[in-house]
């Protein structure tokens, strides 16, 4: 009788003449091959449900810049000379050695990782689950405690094999995903994109503010130049909304930006007032398709303009003229996709392991995933509220029992009115000079939680809904790291507004207490300059003595009435 192992090895041949698995320099060796990147680029044009994220320009390019901290891991088939399949993953681990690799617990994800939007394996149509199958076995066998995960599937790709194949019931987990897409050659595709009445209002309240400009960045001088403000505006966006900053987390993603533009893989766009960055797109794209993957950023100044819309409907409309395929708006379930959508289809996760308990954990959130929509709520609102609450009880706790309980009973007392504080004179004592910016992203994303203090996601989670309300950010910083910060415009009622302007929301860090004075001077100093007939009001909590002595050094009065 011939023995399991034997027979899969049979199956393979049965495949291809030849299957290579290649690890680490094994890769970075044949990513020089001239055959066989001749070979890997007729593969990908002749894949039917390949994406952008499988073409070589992607894959080496996120290879090379994730060099230090990614092992590349391929398996390729052969027929003859011809390539007829290639499967192309990485291990987030760096410095695994080959024994520690075989022996030991690894995570192997597609080529990109969290930078690919989705992960698929390269063939034809009459091979594609004869050669996954073969790659995969192909990895078990040499790394038999593998947790293998594709992060989307794209659609059209063979997945049968999964229920059909025995071999794989008890090894994999596959999730469906809905995806809403934008058919740019659908009939009536101009009335999905049409720029609608409430739109057009906006986009007449931007024009009188300066010139409103959309364009396509064409040039990696001006690409470079404009992702330096856009990656913060990003990272800004993300922080508020679910605790992310990509760009300062991981540095080597402005690189990999960049060295896809320069392989022409990306669509980028931008929204300009005057020299404002509205809102931008830095999209892959490739096969007439864009994706919605990468960077999506838009201004938090101009936020009441909805520039994100306005950008998205211009740019519908250029891809449209562009003549591309499809705008991918990826999953998500947002609303803001749906709005846009005129066609949808399904997606897949797909999870491979030995390991039971490791698949358990997937088949739970699955059935959780299942049983939200069926109440019709939405997956990832419910995992961000989760996330939210479990980093807030983390915060709470590094911040210590006693602080705990303190915060506890404050939220059982009736909320105390905040003390005001006019402007009416130059400081008490002299002061040393501060350099403060106004609305500065690069220094609010250096706020450091301190004790006592809100946490890193409940600061910027505030500092964007203050921007949307139209307040101003002051901020002090040294040594990359958030000192002392002021808001400036909002909170007095509208009869108030017209005469005096509010300074607010007051933040120092502890390390800067002694010179906390100088800075809301500089403020003062500041905000004065621009509207010299209006009288300055300083907000503050009347428990914070720190901030209260700190504006009587200032030239701040207290007020006992209002104006």
């Amino acid at each position: 009788m011939v023995s399991a192992i034997t027979q899969k090895e049979i199956h393979t041949l049965r495949i291809s003449e030849r299957m290579d698995f290649l690890i680490g320099e094994e890769v970075f060796d044949i990513l020089a091959d001239d055959r066989f990147k001749q070979g890997w680029d007729t593969l990908y044009h002749n894949c039917p449900w390949a994406t952008a994220f499988q073409s070589r320009g992607f894959v080496c390019a996120w290879y090379r810049v994730f060099r230090d901290s990614h092992l590349p891991l391929v398996v390729r088939a052969y027929e003859g000379d011809r390539l007829t399949g290639l499967l192309t993953m990485a291990i987030p681990y760096p410095g695994n050695s080959r024994s520690n690799l075989e022996n030991g617990s690894v995570q192997v994800m597609g080529a990109g990782e969290f930078e690919a939007e989705y992960h698929c394996w390269l063939a034809g149509p009459e091979n594609g689950e004869k050669f996954i199958t073969a790659a995969l076995r192909q990895i078990l066998s040499r790394l038999p405690k593998a947790r293998i995960q594709f992060r989307f599937i794209p659609a059209g790709a063979p997945l049968a094999w999964l229920r059909q194949q025995p071999e794989w019931h008890k090894k994999y987990v596959l999730q469906p995903y809905h995806r809403p897409l934008l058919n740019l050659k659908a009939p009536g595709v101009e009335h999905t994109i049409k720029l609608r009445h409430q739109y057009k209002t906006k986009y007449n309240r931007l024009q009188r503010l300066g010139e409103v400009q959309f364009h396509k960045i064409t040039t990696e001088e001006a690409f470079k130049a404009a992702l330096q403000e856009l990656s913060v505006q990003y990272d800004f966006r993300l922080g508020a909304l679910y605790n992310k900053n990509p760009f300062r987390n991981k540095p080597l993603k402005f690189e990999l930006m960049v060295e896809l533009f320069r392989q022409g893989m990306l669509h980028v766009t931008v929204l300009k007032l005057d020299e404002h960055y509205l809102a931008s797109l830095v999209a892959v794209a490739d096969r007439g398709w864009v994706h919605l993957q990468g960077l999506n950023s838009h201004s938090p100044f101009f936020a009441k303009y909805s520039p994100g819309m306005l950008h998205f409907l211009s740019l519908g409309n250029y891809l449209h003229r562009e003549g591309k395929a499809v705008f991918d708006l990826t999953p998500g379930d947002d609303s803001y996709k749906e709005r846009f959508a005129n066609v949808h289809d399904q997606v897949h996760t797909l999870v491979i392991s030995h390991n039971p308990a490791f698949l358990l954990k997937k088949k739970l959130k699955k059935i959780f995933h299942t049983w939200l929509l069926e109440k019709g709520k939405r997956p990832m609102s419910v995992e961000l509220a989760l996330q939210k609450k479990k980093y807030q009880l983390k915060h709470t706790l590094q911040a210590g029992l006693k602080n705990m309980a303190r915060q506890q009973l404050q939220r059982l007392k009736p909320p105390k009115p905040e003390a005001l504080f006019l402007k009416t004179g130059p400081s008490a004592t002299p002061v040393p000079a501060v350099a403060v910016k106004q609305d500065s992203l690069s220094d609010l994303l250096l706020y450091q939680a301190t004790k006592g203090n809100l946490s890193r996601w409940e600061f910027t989670e505030k500092a964007m809904r203050l921007y949307e309300n139209g307040a101003h950010a002051y901020t002090w910083t040294a040594h990359q790291k958030l000192l002392a910060c002021a808001w400036v415009g909002g909170e007095l009622p509208d009869g108030e507004a017209e005469q005096a302007i509010a300074v607010h929301t007051i933040y120092v860090h502890p390390e800067a207490k002694a010179e906390l004075a100088a800075f809301l001077a500089a403020v003062a100093d500041a905000v004065l300059q621009e509207d010299p007939d209006k009288k300055l009001i300083a907000l503050c909590p009347s428990a914070r003595a720190t901030i209260t002595h700190a504006l009587h050094k200032t030239g701040f009065t207290a007020l006992t009435q209002n104006l």
